[in-house]
């Protein structure tokens, strides 16, 4: 197997490849991965030739001390105290604060002094190209990639104008050059061998503006090799001196190129939305309203350049204002939230419906805009001090509008709304009850005990002609229910449950019979399962407890049916944990931002040695206001006590 493109039985008994020794053991390549593994590592030799000239002086500008060249753990360093010199063999060779090689071998590491490490880099250099005049020979070519022909022993290079001069000319060096093992004054000399070859190795279009303009400068040595080959120096077209400090624009981002300079890191560490790629060696700042102004602030002071595309981006800077550091605005139908990571604002944003996150191009909060949201939002707007962006407050009114409505529809004491074919005549305030449900669909009818929640119920269903419908109760009052559904629906057909199959249009249930309903894994039976257009709970508290078998089956009978109804004067006990349940039941836990959201919203969660405490509480109002406006309705016989009947005794 190639252990590059990992393929099994790629490298078939005969063939010839690639071994290499490692730490771990022996690696094997294919031919056709074989070319990419050496000019890795050509390019690796390249980049530590280069330190090697900083370490040696021989280069302008300061080296960067410590830098890390290969992953693998090859470098060049300081030295904090005296080393010997593993190629010398001299004691004390390397003084403190003198540069010396690094290299990572199977049995450690190994230090070289300055003197030294030339021909370390150089010996690693010989023993990639015998590999690649190998590699040749295993695939019966005499080049790679390149498209220009080499010429050997005098011969002219053809076609070097339509390959590019500047390519050419580096490939017949390249061509020549033996790492610099004899003195014969062909191809490329020690300093600008690994850097030639490994520039030889890629074509012209993967070159970057800093290479291309560092093979013309290393060109200039040998215009007499190159004249001998037909290239006149002076015709290579000079590339533009390439900028130490550059912005541009890769991937919805602005990329920082810079040599590193400490002022400089620190101040790209203030910029918003800016992170560090460890592997590119690059900080970059996604591509925003809130970061195009800070950023071309920053290419103002420190003076970078900028490409076409981050130019053509940061001239939209010049004529607006710096946006405020936590900010709403709209975007394609829903609320964005743009802010810097702030825990307490993460967690409240938890709690939204539907809520998500993006990480990239940039870190944002997304929540639809619904009339359940839209309340919330202008709350948090309120609360974390968000500035809110053209729009946001119109959309959030408008949707809070509707909120306000279901609201005032919750606490409703009459209507217009009328039922046909009931057996007896709704109150005023029962109709609004029967019109809220009709209209949510999966609510509670919490109405104080005795203001008639099971003729509300019942209603509703016919309303809906939600048939066939499944009622769930308290066995005690199972035949209360047969009577009242006989009386109010006179024309339906209602029956306790015994037996399959179910033939009645409303099968009334109790909560311990459950099981004959469901099968072992709380799975509706198929006798029942996608058939029930309603699903009632009366006293729908007894399925508070998540854990109780009863609330698992009740939940699953319900699960995709389009009329829910709980029926509880009493929805919470003691405390908003118990909601959780129901709301599951209803559908509608995920308004509230799902369990977690809910919990950190309403309960007051406390870490203990045993998990989470969820007994606790908290933001009731908001939840008061939150459940009338998706799913609750209330009142009380204080409120409706004019329309109700003189006491009536019936024995």
């Amino acid at each position: 197997m190639c252990n590059c493109c990992r393929r099994q039985a790629k490298i078939q008994p005969d063939d010839r490849f690639l071994l290499i020794k490692k730490k771990s053991g022996y690696s094997n390549y294919c031919s056709d991965c074989a070319w990419q593994v050496l000019d890795d590592a050509s390019h690796e030799i390249s980049k530590l030739t280069i330190d090697l000239h900083e370490m040696c002086d021989t280069a302008t500008g300061t080296p960067r001390l410590g830098r890390s060249i290969i992953s693998k753990g090859t470098r060049v360093e300081t030295s904090v105290g005296a080393r010997m010199c593993y190629s010398c063999r001299k004691r004390a060779k390397i003084q403190p604060d003198d540069r010396f090689l690094l290299v990572k071998g199977k049995s450690g590491y190994s230090n070289y002094c300055v003197d030294c490490s030339p021909q370390v880099l150089d010996d690693a250099s010989h023993e990639i190209s015998k590999l690649t005049i190998d590699l040749h020979g295993m695939c019966r070519t005499t080049t790679n990639t390149s498209s220009v022909e080499h010429a050997e022993n005098g011969q002219k290079v053809e076609n070097t104008r339509s390959a590019g001069l500047l390519k050419a000319a580096i490939d017949y060096l390249a061509s020549r050059t033996d790492s610099a093992h004899c003195k014969d004054g062909q191809g490329f000399n020690a300093a600008d061998s690994a850097l030639g070859r490994n520039l030889a190795g890629l074509s012209e279009d993967h070159w970057t503006p800093r290479d291309t303009r560092k093979a013309w400068q290393i060109l200039h040595t040998y215009t007499g090799q190159l004249a001998d080959a037909g290239i006149a120096y002076a015709e290579i077209p000079k590339p533009p001196v390439v900028s130490p400090r550059l912005i541009d624009i890769r991937d919805s981002k602005f990329v920082f190129v810079f040599e590193y300079d400490a002022i400089i890191v620190n101040a790209i560490r203030e910029l918003p939305r800016r992170s560090f790629d460890g592997d590119r060696k690059e900080w970059s700042v996604p591509v925003s309203p809130r970061t195009i102004i800070p950023v071309a602030a920053f290419a103002d002071k420190y003076s970078f350049e900028t490409s076409d595309d981050a130019k053509r981006v940061l001239a939209e800077a010049a004529d607006k204002t710096p946006l405020a550091d936590k900010t709403i605005r709209l975007a394609d139908g829903t609320f964005v939230f743009d802010f810097d990571y702030d825990a307490k604002i993460v967690s409240s944003l938890r709690a939204l419906p539907n809520i998500s996150f993006e990480r990239d191009p940039e870190p944002l909060w997304r929540v639809p805009v619904t009339a359940t949201a839209a309340t919330t939002v202008l709350h948090l707007a309120e609360e974390f001090h968000f500035t809110l962006q053209d729009g946001v407050k119109e959309a959030a009114e408008l949707a809070s509008a509707e909120v306000r409505k279901n609201i005032a529809a919750s606490r409703a004491h009459t209507s217009d709304f009328d039922v046909a074919g009931l057996g007896g005549t709704l109150r005023p305030f029962q109709r609004a009850g029967v019109a809220y449900a009709a209209e949510m669909k999966h609510t509670f009818l919490a109405d104080e005990m005795g203001l008639g929640k099971t003729i509300q119920a019942l209603a509703t269903l016919e309303a809906t002609s939600s048939y066939p419908a499944l009622i769930i109760c308290p066995a005690s009052v199972k035949l209360n229910w047969l009577r009242e559904t006989q009386f109010w629906l006179p024309h339906r057909t209602a029956t306790i449950f015994r037996s399959f199959p179910l033939t009645h249009q409303v099968t009334i249930i109790n909560y311990d019979q459950l099981s004959k309903l469901v099968n072992k894994s709380d799975r509706p039976r198929k006798e029942v399962a996608g058939k029930l257009k309603a699903c009632v709970l009366d006293e729908s508290q007894y399925i508070k407890n998540q854990k109780a078998k009863r609330s698992a089956r009740a939940k699953a009978l319900g699960r995709g049916v389009p009329m829910r109804l709980c029926l509880t004067g009493t929805p919470v006990l003691n405390r908003p944990q118990e909601l959780i349940s129901q709301l599951e039941f209803l559908d509608r836990l995920n308004h509230f931002g799902g369990f977690w959201g809910f919990t950190k919203r309403f309960c007051n969660p406390k870490q203990n040695t045993y998990g989470y405490d969820f007994s606790g509480s908290d933001n009731l109002e908001e939840l008061n206001t939150r459940l009338r406006a998706t799913c609750y309705i209330r009142r009380r016989k204080a409120e409706v006590l004019t329309e109700l009947p003189p006491k009536q005794r019936t024995i």
